[in-house]
């Protein structure tokens, strides 16, 4: 194995020299930009790989930051990439403990503490679950970033999309196009989650106005098809005669584009629909769903921005991440706005 002791011997430099280049150290005695690009040509050409067990050996730390809990479906990928993006930029490498469900599970942290981590970023978990993380990791004065989790938790920093804004930028731009005949749809179990109510009262501060019982459509679940359900969306649609439907996230909108489809009702000619989340398939329903965009990449990015102000010293704080509105074809712009 090349060292950095071989590279320096080839470029002439001491070992020293060698490892503020290769290490992106900062150092009290200039290199010169010849220097720089002398050692950096020369570790190419032998091929130096940097060994970060034998580093963590020395400094008794890794440069290693863990990533635990689900991460499904595209979303959960546009994370998994932001973080990727963002940790290779500050010289982190990631430990990936990603679970099927929604929960975290015990291993997942001991294999991270296992692998000595700076910090961990966590998305999801049940505050029951937060609760015996926050004691392993306090035992061991790790950071932990929470990602995309409804939690309190305040113990830890939190990084979340803006879905109040969301909403209340849907709203408003419902409410600009003169829509006034308006169902609110969403899932029966997020009644229990901040999100659907963060998002849910930034609609309704939006609009102006609170959406009375009958203007809101629970379904069942977010993907699973249930004809009798579908019927009975479709017999309560023809009851209020909407002109547009907001679906609280954009599977709930796909289920509800199907059911107009299979009614015989048009979109938008007839009833206009609007989602939330901006997934990746959202461009490819016909017409293609006008939706808010959460930023899924950029919040796994600022995720790892902060854990790195957390590993820096820096006291547990809340972002928020912007939402973006994109207007596509399945609502109708109406004029006189």
């Amino acid at each position: 194995m090349v060292t950095m002791s071989d590279i320096a011997k080839e470029a002439g430099v001491s070992r020293l020299t060698v490892s503020v280049v290769l290490n992106r150290k900062k150092s009290a005695v200039r290199i010169s930009d010849a220097t720089r690009e002398r050692v950096l040509s020369i570790a190419r050409q032998m091929n130096y790989r940097h060994n970060e067990i034998a580093t963590a050996i020395r400094r008794g730390t890794t440069n290693i930051i863990g990533v635990i809990g689900a991460f499904n479906g595209s979303y959960g990928l546009e994370m998994i990439k932001g973080i990727v993006s963002a940790a290779d930029e500050h010289g982190l490498s990631c430990k990936l403990r990603i679970g099927n469900g929604s929960g975290v599970r015990p291993s997942d942290v001991n294999a991270c503490l296992e692998y000595c981590v700076r910090g961990i970023i966590c998305r999801a978990g049940s505050t029951a679950e937060l609760s015996n993380i926050r004691v392993e990791l306090e035992r061991e004065k790790i950071p932990m970033v929470l990602l995309d989790s409804s939690t309190p938790d305040k113990w830890c920093s939190r990084v979340n999309s803006d879905d109040f804004n969301g909403g209340f930028q849907a709203a408003r731009y419902l409410a600009d196009n003169g829509f006034e005949r308006i169902l609110y749809a969403m899932h029966r179990a997020s009644l229990e989650s901040s999100f659907a109510r963060w998002r849910y009262d930034g609609f309704t501060a939006g609009l102006g106005w609170k959406l009375k019982k009958q203007e809101v459509i629970y379904y069942k679940s977010t993907q699973n098809m249930d004809e009798e359900e579908n019927r009975a969306i479709a017999a309560h649609i023809r009851r209020r005669k909407p002109d547009v439907i907001f679906c609280d996230n954009d599977y709930i909108a796909l289920k509800t584009m199907s059911v107009l489809h299979a009614s015989g009702i048009r979109i938008p000619e007839e009833i206009s629909v609007a989602g939330f989340a901006g997934l990746d398939f959202t461009a490819l329903t016909y017409p293609a769903l006008t939706t808010v965009a959460q930023p899924f990449f950029e919040m796994g990015r600022v995720a790892v921005e902060e854990l790195r102000f957390l590993i820096d010293g820096g006291s547990p704080r809340a972002r928020l991440i912007e939402t973006t509105l994109i207007k596509r074809q399945s609502v109708k712009e109406r004029s006189g706005k």
